[in-house]
This record gives structure tokens, C-alpha cells and sequence, in this order.
């Protein structure tokens, strides 16, 4: 169960009623009312991990929590607290996905597309946190085992390919919404047409014709890419 809020003390209540569920598997962001220091950082931690010693938690690093956890923040959660036990995170360069594997090893952590490929020419073990490659989960699949494998030239035209349909979409959308949901829906309609795009008031989503225009795209230049029920 995914948890978020400006509170801290509203993600315990949350954690909390979906314990007495059962549920003991839990993904957290920090609270975004203000950026943390690692104090309170660490206070979050305790109120979340501390508190619930019998669950698991996955610390979902997001810049719109206002600060990103560091490689070596984590290192010093993850001995602080041992039911951390997964991150996800955006980081991409050489620099950050090295330290984040190396510094916290003890903590499985998902990237996105560019940083588990990267993460797989460097040697190191890192989950892939699927986004923009769920538009076919068939090439997906190959993308995934082609990182396992370390076949460099097939992972950089993959990555070369994601990035140019990334950027296309980011140009599509423009400013009709800037909400990671406008993009998740764009890639969920992609399998599933009736899906809807809008998205609850007061945020903006992008129309269907921008959804049309990415889809025409997408056949015409990474047919590979697009859903299986247009290409079976």
C-alpha cells in the first residue's frame, strides 16, 4: 500500500488502518508540506519504520517531496532501520546510480529505464522501475533481459529509442499538463483506449488528440513500441 501526504502524522493514521487490514508492505514518500532536514528525516523514519517494526517498507524518492534522500542518507537509514528495505528512484548519471548501490547494498533499489541500463553496464544490481517501456510489455521484457545479459549495443538503441519517444511526448503534452499522472495515463490508454485521461480537479490533463498525434507517432517511428493489440 502506497502512502502519501503532507502529514506525518496522517501516514501513520493511513499506515495504521491498512495494518489492521493486514497489510504489512508499505511504500512511503516524505512529507512534502516543507523540505526535511535529515533530522527530520530521520524522525520520519522512526515514526513510519520505528513505529511498525513487523512491516516493510519501500521509500519512494520524488523530487515533489521537495528533497531527494541521498546515496548516503540511505546508507545511514538503512542501518538505522532494517525493515527499510527497497527505494525507488529517478537517478540516472554514473555518479548517483554508483553511489546509491554501493553505499546502501543492503537496500534493493528501482530505477527507471535510463538508470537500470546503466546500472547494468556498470556491473551492479539494481530493480528496473517500469515507465515510459510499459507502452509494450513485450518489449519491455526484451529490454529487461537484454540489461541482464549486458548486450550493450541493443541497450543503447533501446535507451536512444525511449529517450526520442520521452521527448516527444514531453513536446505532445507541452503545457496542457505537468502531473506524472498525465503521462501514466498516456501510457496506460496506449493498452487499454477506453482508458480515461483526465485527471480530478484542479489539474491539468492533456486531450485525446495530443493522445492520438503520440500514438501516430509511435507507429510510424517504433512500431516495435507500440501496444500489442495494434501490432498482433
Amino acid at each position: 500500500v502506497g502512502v502519501i501526504n503532507l502529514s506525518a502524522t496522517t501516514v501513520v493514521e493511513r499506515i495504521k488502518f491498512a495494518y489492521d487490514l493486514g497489510v504489512r508492505d508499505f511504500q512511503i514518500s516524505l512529507p512534502s508540506w516543507g523540505a526535511c532536514t535529515f533530522d527530520e528525516i530521520r524522525r520520519f523514519f522512526g515514526q513510519t519504520c520505528g513505529q511498525f517494526s513487523d512491516c516493510s517498507f519501500l521509500h519512494y524518492n520524488l523530487v515533489r517531496s521537495q528533497r531527494l534522500i541521498t546515496p548516503e542518507e540511505y546508507a545511514l537509514l538503512a542501518d538505522e532501520f532494517e525493515n527499510l528495505v527497497a527505494t525507488k528512484n529517478g537517478f540516472q548519471s554514473v555518479s548517483e546510480v554508483t553511489s546509491l548501490l554501493t553505499m546502501a547494498p543492503t537496500l534493493q533499489h528501482f530505477l527507471t529505464e535510463n538508470g537500470f541500463a546503466l546500472a547494468s553496464l556498470l556491473g551492479l544490481e539494481a530493480g528496473l522501475l517500469i515507465s515510459i517501456s510499459s507502452i509494450n510489455w513485450k518489449t519491455a521484457q526484451h529490454f529487461y533481459q537484454i540489461c541482464l545479459e549486458r548486450q550493450y549495443e541493443q541497450i543503447a538503441r533501446y535507451i536512444l529509442e525511449l529517450n526520442d519517444i520521452l521527448e516527444t511526448l514531453d513536446d505532445i503534452i507541452g503545457n496542457q499538463g505537468h502531473m506524472n499522472g498525465v503521462y501514466d495515463k498516456f501510457f496506460s490508454k496506449m493498452l487499454d483506449e477506453e482508458f480515461p485521461l483526465r485527471l480530478l480537479p484542479p489539474y491539468c490533463y492533456a486531450q485525446n488528440e495530443s493522445y492520438y498525434r503520440f500514438s501516430r507517432f509511435l507507429e510510424k517511428q517504433y512500431p516495435h513500441w507500440t501496444p500489442l493489440s495494434k501490432t498482433d
